[in-house]
């Protein structure tokens, strides 16, 4: 919000007598006269310097095309009848922002192609910004004003008796504002926000349109930053006229460029019950507490890597290699969709897998350096998180539910192939998880309809699914593993809250609970070595948690305390 407003030269196109109707904003009339047209003038000043707060950057670029006489921007406009500036204008940035009144407070947006009728004009300001004030329609459907830093070319100079002042006062938009100067005060998005173009604040019959774009949860300035990205500004005066509880926040997100829809609306909702009165707010530590279950892999050189969707919805990594370092997110991953699914390749190569927005399955890799995520062709849409496995001959094999409610399975071998149907799989209850023998048969879980444990195979062929004896109910999907001697250990949170394990070598065990592990927040993970069977799952408090046997159960444990 700008602070110390200057006063600028608000020029009408006529002075509009009160009993005039406007119920047509766009019908043209004939010019009035210069006297009435001062009155209306000082009018406009005078309110115009009422509040020296205002938003900044709220440039937009009108387009006046098939004009003979270009206009430069602070030459001064003169009334109805010697005004050139008057007539149908285009808006060319992706959403020009609209103000209440010239250089003031954001209360809407033009979108790239949309007609403003001009009616008034306010001189150059400081920043050598001019402002255009009419009538707006579509979504926005009212009066207001656009500034602009660009030249202008003329579309045609019609004269308009609708919006013949077009600023809105603040006591008819907004509820409450914050005292900030410029664009008011960071404010951390405790839920994902959808951000509108418009919402028409000043009128009841009010509604959220244009949906841009989805800010995720806890949405940080830039990826290095702790500053949120978005600045609230005001609580609008009335709630949605679809949702008439639900109040709409006007924030200017930091992360947009002008132009591109960075001042929108998004709902009261996914911003904290107290909106910060000062500039301190941070994005929290606790970001990267887990969102989703864990996953999780371990390197030829023991070094354990377990990843996570974090409460940003970005994916988190936490390491152990002789000590447990950080978490840290991975650039550009988020939004996630769902829990990720990681495997390492020989060369050592990370690859990670997740359900994207979009409802398709995404990929992103680290081989020394963060590669850009990318999406999977012909997998939308996932039913679940995935599950993945790569082959002895570098194979990546990627499962998940299916829309179907079955088992699909894609892969990729140079080149990506069409996902399928496993045979005789629906309905799966959960998502899947798989291991591969060493002799390279593919077995894969999940919990059944019945919510007991079930498994299918394939060894060449396709082999009818069946219920592990003892297991239900399940409480979350399986994890699995297989070890060097073809031991079948699958874990899963049991129905007392507890981490539950059965085995097969040969014949089905009793499934047990695995001591002192209860309460699981999510489904486990695991990962061997050699020696050890490690799990790891989201507790209680949304940390990351592990146990470990290796002859006896350790654990369990925080390995990271605050992720």
């Amino acid at each position: 919000m700008r602070h110390g407003m200057s006063f600028y030269r608000l020029i009408p196109q006529s002075a509009q007598a009160s009993g005039t109707s406007a119920s047509d904003p766009r019908k043209s009339v004939r010019r009035r006269s210069l006297g009435i047209f001062m009155i209306v003038a000082l009018a406009l000043l005078g309110y115009s310097a009422s509040v020296a707060q205002a938003d900044i950057d709220l440039t937009g670029r009108l387009e006046r095309i098939r004009t003979t006489t270009p206009v430069r921007p602070g030459k001064e406009v003169k009334p109805q009848g010697v005004l050139t500036d008057i007539g149908e204008w285009r808006c060319t940035d992706s959403y020009d922002v609209v103000s209440n009144a010239a250089y003031y407070f954001a209360i809407g947006n033009c979108p790239k192609g949309a007609i403003l009728d001009v009616t008034s004009y306010a001189t150059e300001n400081s920043k050598h910004e001019d402002s255009y004030g009419g009538y707006l329609g579509g979504a926005y459907s009212g009066c207001g004003w656009i500034d602009t830093l660009y030249p202008l070319e003329n579309l045609n100079s019609k004269e308009f008796t609708g919006c013949a002042n077009p600023s809105v006062p603040e006591e008819r938009f907004w509820e409450r504002r914050n005292s900030g100067k410029e664009d008011g005060y960071y404010v951390v998005n405790t839920a994902p926000c959808p951000e509108y173009a418009n919402y028409r604040p000043w009128s009841e019959a009010n509604a959220p349109a244009e949906l841009i774009r989805t800010v995720p949860a806890f949405e940080s300035e830039t990826a290095a930053s702790s500053k949120p990205a978005l600045k609230w500004r005001y609580v609008s005066k009335y709630g949605s006229s679809v949702a008439p509880k639900v109040k709409y926040v006007m924030v200017r997100d930091d992360r947009i460029a002008a132009g591109n829809g960075e001042w929108v609306f998004v709902p009261r909702s996914c911003l904290p019950s107290t909106l910060p009165e000062n500039e301190n707010e941070r994005i929290p530590a606790s970001v990267g507490l887990l969102a989703s279950a864990p996953t999780a892999a371990i390197t030829t050189s023991g070094e354990e890597d377990v990843w996570w969707k974090g409460r940003n919805e970005g994916l988190w990594e936490a390491t152990y290699n002789g000590k447990w370092n950080p978490p840290f997110e991975w650039p550009n991953t988020k939004p996630l969709g769902s829990a990720p699914a990681a495997a390492i390749t020989a060369n050592g190569e990370q690859d990670v897998w997740w359900q994207g927005a979009n409802g398709g399955l995404y990929e992103a890799t680290y081989n020394g350096k963060f590669n850009l995520p990318f999406e999977w062709p012909n997998t939308k849409p996932l039913g679940s998180a995935p599950t993945v496995a790569i082959t002895k001959s570098g194979e990546q094999d990627v499962w998940w539910k299916g829309a179907t409610g079955g088992l699909y399975e894609t892969t990729y071998n140079g080149k990506f192939n069409l996902p399928f149907e496993w045979p005789n799989t629906k309905p799966l209850g959960s998502g899947p998880t798989v291991a591969i023998t060493p002799q390279g048969e593919q077995d894969v879980w999940w919990k059944g309809a019945t919510g007991g444990l079930y498994e299918t195979t394939y060894n060449g062929k396709f082999n009818l699914p069946f219920e592990w004896p003892n297991t239900k109910p399940l409480g979350s999907g399986p994890a699995a593993d297989i070890t060097a001697s073809g031991e079948q250990d699958v874990w899963w949170e049991g129905a007392t809250g507890g981490l539950y394990e059965t085995t097969w070598n040969g014949a089905f065990h009793l499934p047990y609970e695995v001591p002192n592990t209860k309460p699981l927040g999510s489904q486990p993970a695991v990962a061997l070595t050699s020696n050890a069977q490690f799990v790891w799952w989201a507790g209680a408090n949304s940390d990351l948690w592990m146990a470990y046997f290796n002859g006896s159960w350790n654990g369990p444990f925080e390995p990271v305390p605050g992720a």
